[in-house]
């Protein structure tokens, strides 16, 4: 299953900055395994994930889903 998360950050290159970017990144990654932590209370999942390099090879087809390159693995 591939998963993505679409992330926004404020870059400010100084105190005296008075027009911040922001900037909006999307990660994609591929789930391995899923385990869960049974606290009795509450349940917490972890997700053991593929981290998939973005920056090359992204398209968006013509229904609008965006398509990555999943041989191109970046980060575990």
């Amino acid at each position: 299953m591939v998963v993505t998360l679409v992330a926004q950050a404020m870059h400010i290159f100084s105190a005296k900055d008075k027009n911040p970017i922001i900037a909006s990144m999307s990660y994609y990654w591929m789930i391995q395994d899923i385990w869960e932590l049974d606290y009795t209370i509450f349940r917490v999942p972890l997700f053991l994930c593929n981290w998939v390099e973005n920056n090359h090879d992204k398209k968006v087809d013509e229904s609008g889903f965006i398509l990555v390159e999943l041989n191109r693995m970046d980060h575990k």
